[in-house]
């Protein structure tokens, strides 16, 4: 099974402050035990990277620590891939088929 994870699944999973923390890490846990393969699309590493640096929260996330959590938990252990328009087309008609909102932290 393939999952496509989003920054509002892995921002979670990566600090420990947020609220949905506790919802988020497993998932990313599983993920990385390879119990299913994690897919990320390539701009969500832009986007995670952008949220990382900017987030509020204490100590503040370094650009360099950010650099390496995308690496250690992202970049090393997910298929990284390029969604075309349609491709994004057929998400939200997928999501909104089955009456999900944005946001999204984890999958039924």
């Amino acid at each position: 099974m393939k999952i496509l994870f989003d920054t509002s699944v892995i921002v979670p999973a990566l600090i420990i402050s947020h609220l949905k923390h506790n919802q988020s890490f497993p998932w990313l846990k599983r993920a990385i035990s390879k119990e299913f393969d994690l897919i990320v699309a390539s701009h969500t590493i832009a986007e995670l990277y952008a949220v990382l640096t900017s987030i509020p929260v204490t100590p503040r996330i370094t650009p360099s620590l950010a650099l390496r959590l995308i690496y250690e938990n992202i970049e090393t252990k997910a298929e990284i891939i390029n969604l075309t328009s349609p491709d994004y087309i057929d998400t939200i008609r997928f999501i909104g088929s089955l009456g999900l909102t944005g946001g999204i932290y984890m999958m039924p």
